[in-house]
């Protein structure tokens, strides 16, 4: 898709890593209706952080998944090896290799905290993907590294210190009721 989107792309909020963003989602795809084509519009909509589904990515979201990928297989072979597994069965095929990521996996790896360390990793991932703007100044590419962006951002909005307080209360709860429950059958 080699259409230029000169003014869609220049009438979006600026985004920027740590701040909520300006427009949701829906939003974002609701302003692209009708200023790109109905088939953009959908490869648009199809976009998504996470590889899968039947959905064939092209351009820069290709790009992307396989960085991804990559990253996603070093945080495997970690895990594994920390759990003394084999992470053969799930890792992702890789269509490139990304040595320099590879350093800076081991380093967030060794944070304790599990909201920080996941904060390091999609930090990451947002300079990979002010990376991948790179040459897409106002074409396509550059709408879907907007969508990636946006979906990265929307993800960190949804955390809520009440929602996760309360879903811990409920994990203990079931974890206290579920060692009740085995202590009353093994007496």
């Amino acid at each position: 898709m080699s259409s230029s989107y000169y003014y869609l792309l220049s009438s979006l909020p600026l985004l920027r890593w740590g701040t909520r963003p300006a427009v949701a989602d829906g939003d974002f795809l609701a302003q692209c209706e009708g200023q790109i084509p109905l088939a953009a519009l959908a490869e648009l909509r199809a976009v998504s952080l996470e590889p899968g589904g039947d959905h064939s990515p092209a351009g820069t979201e290709t790009a992307w998944h396989a960085w991804d990928d990559y990253i996603r297989n070093l945080l495997v072979r970690a895990r594994a090896s920390h759990q003394h597994r084999d992470p053969a069965p799930m890792l992702r095929p890789e269509a490139d290799v990304f040595p320099t990521e590879r350093r800076e996996v081991d380093e967030l790896l060794a944070n304790d905290n599990p909201l920080e360390r996941e904060r390091a990793l999609d930090h990451l991932r947002w300079r990979r993907l002010d990376s991948l703007e790179a040459g897409h100044p106002f074409d396509f590419d550059r709408l879907v590294v907007y969508r990636l962006k946006l979906l990265l951002l929307d993800k960190w909005t949804r955390f809520d210190s009440e929602t996760g307080a309360r879903n811990l209360a409920e994990l203990v709860e079931a974890g206290l009721e579920q060692a009740a429950e085995q202590r009353v059958a093994t007496e």
